[in-house]
């Protein structure tokens, strides 16, 4: 009867060491899969970060790019107008048979 108590006993222990050392591996691995966790979120966090800094470079250089063209358009309407204005300038100051002076 006592040597089936010990070996009970024994068996016994054996089954909680077994169950322990189980259970300090899957701590283990938790904390090891908490910190790729951590690892992915502060990753995920940076590319938002960074998307967002592109996001702000597109609208500001799309924003400086339709300024531009807004200007361009605008100087190159001044700038025909001018010309317009110059031929008309010197259509008038001549008559349409008469010779400048440097075409003679």
């Amino acid at each position: 009867m006592l040597n089936r108590k010990l070996i009970f006993e024994i068996l016994f222990f054996r089954k909680i060491e077994e169950l322990e050392a189980k259970l300090e591996y899957e701590r283990l691995k938790r904390e090891k899969l908490e910190s790729e966790l951590d690892e992915c979120r502060n990753e995920i966090a940076r590319l938002i970060i960074t998307l967002r800094s592109f996001e702000d470079k597109k609208l500001h250089s799309r924003v400086r790019f339709q300024n531009k063209e807004e200007k361009k358009i605008s100087k190159f309407s001044f700038s025909n107008d001018r010309q317009v204005n110059l031929v008309n300038i010197n259509m008038t100051n001549h008559h349409p048979l008469q010779l400048n002076e440097h075409e003679k």
